[in-house]
């Protein structure tokens, strides 16, 4: 049981690694277009933010498996 928690963790963490790959390089190309660059900004920390609470959640169940 405690090895199901660790994959799940690592696995929802594999998830959103890609998902910030497939954002990153999907609009890397707008960037030589003139695209708003203070829009890409922040929606790029909101990337980032997301990515690191997705981090902090992934611990959640790493802890819980190690724990069993």
């Amino acid at each position: 049981m405690s090895h199901l928690f660790l994959f799940l963790g690592r696995l929802s963490f594999i998830f959103g690694g890609s998902l910030f790959g497939v954002v990153f390089f999907r609009h890397l190309p707008a960037i030589n277009q003139g695209a708003d660059l203070w829009l890409m900004f922040s929606r790029g920390l909101q990337l980032v933010a997301s990515l690191f609470a997705l981090f902090c959640v992934t611990l959640e169940p790493e802890q819980l498996g190690r724990t069993l």
